[in-house]
C-alpha cells in the first residue's frame, strides 16, 4: 500500500510517500517546509529512489498554503499518482478516541473541539487536513494520535489532583510524543527483541519536550499532562511551574486567560528565560558570550535531568535512556550535559556520541545503557494507517 503521511509543526510540516508491505515501511520521497509564516518559508525535498535533494524558498504564511503547495509540487512529479491513503499527525485525541480513526464529519468535529488542548499545533493540523481535501479530493485521510501510545496510563499516573468531577470533560494526564517513543520500541525490536531494556526512559527533546518511563513496552508515567505545555522546558512553552506564579502574573498583569495561554505557550520556555531565542542550537552557539543563553541551557538540562531520575519510580529502576528529536538525537552536547547529572544510575555511555539508527553494541554493557535514536514518525504514522485500515471507525 502506497501511504501520504503529514505530520504538522507549529511553523513546519513534513510531507512522506511510504510503501507498506505488512510492518515494513519504505519512504520514497519526503518534501517539508519550515518557517511557516516568516518571510521566507524553506522548502527541503529528497527523493530516495532518485537520490536528489532540493531546496526552494516561498513566502507561505498559513499551514494551509504551505501544505497545499507541497501536494502541488509532489503531484507534478507524480509521487502521488499510487498514494491510496492518507495519515496525519494529530497531537491530541481530546478525549474522543483510544486508537486511529478515520476522518468523516463527526471526527472532524471532535479534532476542532480538541484543538484547545494542543493550540500550537492542532489548528496547523487541522489547516493541513483541508488543504489535502482540497488537493486530493476523497481519498481517505486518517487521524493518528500522539496520545494513543499513553492510553493505558496507570490510575495514579493519569490523576492531576483536581477534583473528578470538577469538570463534565475528563481533566487527566494524556501524554505526547507517543508516536517517537514507538518508533523507539520499533527500533530496539529490528535489533531483536532481547535487546529492549525492561526498565527505559524515551527522551523526546526539541522544540516540544517530554519524557516517558516505559515499562516492558508499555507506557506507565510520562513529563506531559493534559496539554503539551507541562513537564520539561521547551522552545517556548514553560513545562512545569508553580500555578501559583502563573496566577499572581496574570492578576498583576491584569492578563485575561488566552492572554495567559498564550503566555505559556508561546512566550516562555527558552525564549522566555534567555530572551534572545528558543533554538537550542543559537543558545549553545551563545554561551560563550550572552549569561542568559547559558542560563537556559543550565535550566534545560538541569529540569531535564531531574525529570529523568523522578520517572525511575514508576520504573523501579533504570536500564536505558533514549534520546530523540532535534536536540536529542542532534546534540551530543546537551545528551552529556544531562548525563553528567545522572552518573548516580551508573550510565554507560559508550554509544552517547553516536547519534543513529544503526545496531547498538550492547555486549558487555555493564548499567544503565544511553542511547541517541533519529525517530521517523511519518514512519510509523504509515504502518498504523495500513495495518488497521480494514478495522478503522469511520465516523
Amino acid at each position: 500500500m502506497r501511504v501520504l503521511t503529514i505530520n504538522c509543526g507549529s511553523s513546519s510540516v513534513r510531507l512522506a510517500v511510504h510503501d507498506v508491505v505488512g510492518n515494513r515501511v519504505t519512504e520514497r520521497v519526503r518534501i517539508s517546509c519550515g518557517k511557516i509564516g516568516h518571510n521566507e518559508a524553506r522548502i527541503k525535498f529528497r527523493a530516495k529512489d532518485a537520490n536528489t535533494a532540493e531546496n526552494w524558498r516561498y513566502k507561505l504564511e498559513t499551514h494551509h498554503q504551505a501544505v497545499h503547495h507541497l501536494l502541488y509540487l509532489l503531484d507534478s512529479e507524480h509521487w502521488l499518482d499510487d498514494v491510496e491513503v492518507v495519515g496525519h499527525r494529530f497531537v491530541h485525541d481530546g478525549g474522543f478516541f483510544s486508537q486511529p480513526v478515520l476522518i468523516g464529519p463527526t471526527a472532524r468535529s471532535q479534532l476542532e473541539r480538541a484543538a484547545r488542548f494542543a493550540p500550537l499545533h492542532m489548528p496547523a493540523s487541522l489547516e493541513a487536513l483541508d488543504a489535502a481535501a482540497v488537493r486530493l479530493g476523497k481519498l481517505p485521510q486518517y487521524a493518528v494520535f500522539d496520545t494513543h501510545f499513553h492510553h493505558n496510563l496507570p490510575d495514579l499516573a493519569q490523576d492531576t489532583g483536581l477534583p473528578r468531577d470538577f469538570v463534565s470533560h475528563p481533566v487527566r494526564r494524556y501524554g505526547f510524543h507517543g508516536l517517537s517513543c514507538e518508533y523507539v520500541l520499533d527500533w530496539f525490536q529490528s535489533q531483536g527483541p532481547e535487546q529492549l531494556p525492561s526498565r527505559l526512559i524515551v527522551a523526546h527533546l526539541g522544540s516540544g519536550a517530554s519524557a516517558t518511563a516505559i515499562l516492558n513496552g508499555q507506557s506507565v508515567d510520562t513529563t506531559m499532562g493534559l496539554t503539551p505545555v507541562s513537564g520539561l522546558p521547551m522552545a517556548t512553552r514553560s513545562g512545569d511551574i508553580d500555578f501559583g506564579a502563573a496566577l499572581y502574573v496574570a492578576e498583576n498583569l491584569d492578563m485575561t486567560v488566552c492572554a495567559l495561554r498564550k503566555l505559556l505557550n508561546e512566550n516562555a520556555g527558552l525564549s522566555g528565560l534567555s530572551g534572545l531565542s528558543g533554538d537550542m542550537h543559537e543558545l549553545i552557539e551563545r554561551v560563550a558570550e550572552q549569561p542568559s543563553a547559558r542560563d537556559a541551557v543550565d535550566y534545560f538540562c538541569y529540569h531535564t535531568a531531574k525529570h529523568i531520575a523522578g520517572l525511575t519510580v514508576p520504573l523501579g529502576g533504570l536500564d536505558g535512556i533514549v534520546f530523540t528529536g532535534g536536540i536529542g538525537a542532534g546534540s551530543t552536547e546537551i545528551r552529556e550535559r544531562i548525563c553528567q547529572r545522572l552518573t548516580h544510575f551508573g550510565l554507560d555511555m559508550r554509544n552517547l556520541k553516536k547519534s543513529g539508527n544503526k545496531a547498538p553494541h550492547l555486549e558487555g554493557a555493564k548499567g544503565t545503557k544511553v542511547f541517541a535514536v533519529r525517530c521517523d514518525e511519518n514512519a510509523v504514522i504509515a504502518r498504523h494507517v495500513s495495518g488497521l485500515r480494514s478495522t478503522l471507525p469511520n465516523i
